[in-house]
């Protein structure tokens, strides 16, 4: 079970690379380093996010959680560690990652 979930999540995370890192003007540099390197490997012209692309980056962000939920639920403390983890991974991501990310198209980028 935990085998497959870790090849879902691999595959769906290359996936994601496709729809959402490889419109990104600065993949060459990317201060998330893995997907970067994944982002090359399609050989899109970066530009604006469509709306199409955002929604499925959006569904594979969230398909790459949603499986593992079931069996965490019948573990309290797995499921808090779980639900800790992402959101440790979003904050260090707003606060460290996105200051240095000079991707002006980005739908998470603020202004200003």
């Amino acid at each position: 079970m935990a085998i497959g979930y870790l090849f879902f999540t691999v595959i769906a995370g290359v996936i994601f690379t496709r729809f959402f890192c490889a419109s990104c003007p600065i993949k060459d540099t990317c201060v998330h380093i893995l997907p970067g390197y994944i982002a090359r490997i399609w050989k899109e012209t970066p530009g604006p996010y469509t709306p199409g692309k955002l929604l499925i980056s959006g569904f594979l962000f969230v398909i790459i959680f949603l499986p593992a939920l079931p069996a965490l639920i019948t573990s309290p403390m797995l499921l808090l560690i779980f639900l800790v983890c992402i959101v440790l991974a979003a904050v260090i991501s707003v606060l460290f990652l996105c200051p240095g990310c000079g991707n002006r198209f980005c739908p998470f980028r603020k202004e200003g």
